[in-house]
């Protein structure tokens, strides 16, 4: 109808105080919160509204306003981006086109609101300084409905917002008894999240704060909803950061009995959620109350949540402790504290008065940090948490302990950052490449956001020329390792040429003993603990086929013994890709086999042969007719009478039909007797 211009004008007002109600429309049914289609709906109207004709100045004005909060602050972008098309809309058609209107397009634009924390934090009080919307009806709106929504990040946040919504101390008290009310009264645990969530905000911003209100604050533990065990570690993050901006405000700095319950409790448990408020708590506790023996007791029992406080209490100087630390990093079982001793000592560094004599436990820590690749069977690869926590404390390193490290540290050092940089995981080659170019600038620059396959075939194109600037022999070796593992994410044509390329450049620069330890290290890297990974170890496995195509491998007569080391880890994954009829393995187990078979180690190349052979009755047909190309290769290299009638026997067989069986058992044993077997 107002698309068309047929709604009277005198509507126009009790439409413009339906919109106000529905454009913040939400409610909740059990666990579901309901509204998102009726405030969608109300963006679309809005826009339509402010197309049909001149509107009177309150209601254009009243209307932005809130419009603008739902740009700013709703959870969906969808959402946002509707209200900032409406908003667009008025400045545009409802004479608000001045120099303010035009800033207020954009700044609430369409890319800018597809960022959540930009809204709240950037975005939010700009409109306030636009005059888009007025400063208490901003506040208004955070504390009623942000602070009390239903997701998590939301209410953090809206926590965030609200100091900045409110320069003035004497605003901030008022909010702050107000929250306190509203947390007093509040039967909804997401309520009272963010409302003691906006009391620790306030509190840090606010100077002076009423006994009476201090006191009240103190009290307030005992009145926390009751609440599922869902929402538990919610409840303990806004207890331990209301404590920690409440205890300066203390008479005697003692955090009371509920308070100091829900900080030990939070010790004890494994969630990262927590960290920051576990560290905003410990660096606010008196040192002297803290019992730095029983914590590091704690650690070691495999609590991450000590690491994470310890962090903030421990001197640089107390070697005992920054021993503890750094076997938690090499040796815990648990991950989550591997990970949380990693950053305590990265923390501990930070605050130290001469981090150059200090350096030693952190470097130490973030070497093994970088190295650790263990698999879950169910995780996957939670090594990764502990290498990005490993880069984040190099790229973390002062200056002066830079400049201090050794040679041969800074050789360790980007050797593992430079394998860490090839990763298959985004964050982690972004993170290494920082930390390298912290310890040494220039030396692996960063490739701009593109594709996988563009990532990794520039890597791969870089490595030749990085042979020649100056990497040691260790790091070269480490960032080819990497590169070559982290292939298959790609899965592009191109990276496999440039693999190939590389390996053609890369390994004949290498001498036996560094090939030697190269291979050991890959095949190391399979099979770990008898438990098999059939994505990884087929990954591994390909690039062990890559160094049998070259033709770089040392003499079997030099190091017979990595031979027998190679057949005996392909024949587990051959044994594992049989059971679970996995293509890729047993594919690559081919290529193996076949390099073995050329290699012409006598008994490894024999039981190798044996093993393609019976390749040749496998009931998956790529494998079979993969095993049947490599045999080809192999019986026509060979100088017998008999050779030439069985390349034909190979090549005329049907390997893809359903005779392929019967092929099998004729071509088969002529094949071990063309090699004397």
């Amino acid at each position: 109808m107002m698309r068309a211009r047929l709604m009277p004008a005198d509507l126009y007002g009790d439409l413009g105080r339906l919109l106000a109600a529905t454009l913040h429309f939400e409610r909740r049914v059990l666990s579901r919160k309901l509204g998102g289609n009726v405030r969608d709906a109300s963006c679309y109207v809005c826009w339509a509204l402010f197309q049909a004709a001149a509107l009177p100045a309150p209601l254009v004005r009243g209307l932005v306003a809130d419009l603008v909060l739902l740009g700013c602050f709703d959870r969906e972008v969808n959402l946002r981006r509707a209200a900032s098309a409406a908003v667009q809309e008025a400045v545009g058609r409802q004479g608000l086109d001045s120099a303010e209107g035009v800033a207020l397009v954009q700044t609430l634009d369409y890319f800018s609101v597809g960022n959540l924390p930009a809204c709240f934090l950037e975005i939010a009080p700009a409109m306030v300084t636009l005059g888009a919307v007025p400063r208490d009806q901003l506040a208004r709106h955070l504390l009623t409905r942000v602070l009390a929504s239903w997701d998590p990040e939301v209410r953090r946040l809206g926590a965030q917002a609200l100091v900045r919504a409110l320069p003035g101390a004497e605003d901030r008290r008022h909010a702050l008894a107000a929250l306190t009310e509203t947390a007093a009264a509040a039967a909804d645990v997401d309520v009272w999240h963010g409302a003691a969530l906006g009391q620790a905000a306030l509190l840090a911003a606010t100077a002076d704060v009423p006994a009476d209100l201090v006191a009240t604050l103190a009290a307030s533990a005992h009145v926390v909803p009751r609440h599922n065990k869902g929402a538990r570690v919610d409840v303990l993050e806004a207890l331990l950061a209301l404590a920690a901006e409440l205890l300066p405000h203390l008479p005697n700095r003692r955090l009371p009995a509920a308070f100091g319950d829900a900080f030990v409790e939070a010790l004890g448990l494994a969630d990262a959620r927590l960290a920051p408020a576990l560290r905003s708590l410990a660096a606010a506790l008196d040192p002297a109350d803290v019992d730095r023996a029983a914590w590091l007791d704690q650690l070691t029992s495999g609590r991450p949540g000590y690491a994470h406080a310890l962090g903030e209490v421990l001197a640089a100087d107390d070697s005992d402790a920054g021993a503890v630390l750094v076997a938690a990093v090499a040796g815990a079982a648990d991950m989550a504290v591997r990970v949380a001793a990693m950053d305590a000592l990265a923390r501990v560094l930070a605050r130290a008065a001469d981090p150059a004599v200090a350096a030693g436990p952190t470097v130490h820590a973030a070497l093994t940090g970088l190295a650790d690749f263990t698999i879950d069977r169910v995780r996957g690869d939670i090594g990764s948490q502990l290498r990005l926590a490993a880069a984040a404390a190099v790229r973390g390193l002062p200056r002066s302990v830079v400049a201090a490290l050794d040679a041969d540290t800074v050789d360790d050092l980007c050797a593992r950052l430079l394998r860490v940089a090839a990763d298959k995981i985004d964050r982690l080659r972004t993170d290494a490449a920082a930390a390298l170019d912290w310890i040494v600038p220039g030396l692996f620059p960063a490739v701009p956001a593109a594709s996988l396959a563009t990532i990794y075939a520039a890597h791969f194109g870089r490595l030749t020329g990085l042979l020649a600037s100056g990497l040691s022999e260790r790091q070269t070796a480490a960032l080819w390792l990497g590169l070559a593992s982290s292939m298959s994410a790609a899965s592009s044509e191109s990276v496999v040429r440039a693999t190939r390329d590389a390996v053609g450049a890369y390994l004949p620069t290498l001498d036996p003993p560094a090939l030697t330890a190269l291979v050991d290290d890959t095949i190391g890297r399979m099979v770990v603990d008898g438990r098999i990974m059939l994505k990884t170890d087929s990954e591994l496995l390909e690039l062990v086929a890559f160094f049998f195509d070259d033709g770089s491998l040392p003499n079997p007569a030099l190091d017979p013994a990595l031979y027998v080391r190679v057949y005996n880890k392909v024949t587990k994954l051959y044994s594992a890709g049989t059971k679970t009829a996995s293509a890729r393995l047993l594919t690559a187990c081919v290529a193996v086999y076949a390099g073995l078979v050329m290699a012409g180690h006598s008994k490894v190349a024999e039981m190798a042969l044996k093993k393609l052979v019976g390749l040749l009755g496998s009931p998956i047909s790529p494998v079979r007719q993969r095993a049947a190309d490599a045999l080809f290769l192999l019986v026509a290299d060979v100088d017998s009478d008999g050779a030439l009638a069985v390349v034909g026997d190979i090549e005329a067989a049907d390997w893809q039909g359903p005779t392929y069986a019967g092929s099998a058992a004729a071509v088969g044993p002529a094949v071990l007797a063309c090699f004397g077997y």
